[in-house]
């Protein structure tokens, strides 16, 4: 089921409950070795809608409401950092 969801399967998948919005996740990448070079990291977002930033050249925004499943293959982890603010 998880490779119909991203199209293939994960090297880690984070689950991460959103209590009341205050929660929050500084910027950073998963860019750690034991997840291989090219890794796909799945992150599950459950309860409140929280906000998921992602920042290259400049910030992007995506809501994640309970439920979502936002999905980030190797390129994500070598381009950008990413964080719940």
């Amino acid at each position: 089921k998880e490779a119909q969801a991203s199209g293939g399967p994960f090297n880690a998948i984070l689950l991460r409950l959103y209590m009341d919005g205050a929660d929050e996740i500084a910027w950073h990448t998963d860019g750690r070795t034991f997840l291989g070079e090219r890794p796909t990291i799945g992150s599950l977002s459950l309860g409140a809608t929280a906000s998921f930033q992602l920042r290259r050249m400049r910030n992007r925004d995506l809501l994640l409401a309970d439920g979502d499943l936002l999905v980030m293959h190797s390129p994500t982890q070598r381009h950008w950092h990413h964080r719940v603010p």
